[in-house]
């Protein structure tokens, strides 16, 4: 496997994002996803986080509206809990991605 990091001049992001070139799931084609993410104790707002990282993203970087970004977001978004809040004191991660599919044609 091979990772391969960038960094994008100009555009500040409040958590962990990437792109890549694999479906996250099997509803979506081999386009890939971009991906945000949450994390915190709160698994509520950690969603939260997630999806507005992913709202700005859609605004900055497709071009979209706030409207249009969160109906896109309710449309085709993923969300994932690859780590959940376990008990007091421990932090919890959400990953909400969406198919780069959307954006063909």
């Amino acid at each position: 496997m091979t990772l391969r990091l960038s960094v994008v001049k100009g555009r500040s992001i409040k958590g962990p994002e990437f792109m890549t070139r694999a479906p996250t799931t099997s509803k979506a084609g081999g386009m890939g996803y971009y991906a945000t993410s949450g994390d915190g104790p709160d698994l509520g707002e950690n969603v939260r986080n997630a999806v507005s990282r992913m709202v700005d993203y859609l605004m900055a970087e497709r071009g979209l509206s706030q409207i249009e970004a969160y109906v896109l977001c309710s449309a085709a978004g993923d969300v994932k809990v690859p780590v959940p809040v376990l008990g007091e004191g421990h932090s919890g991660l959400v990953m909400f991605s969406m198919p780069l599919s959307v954006f063909v044609g």
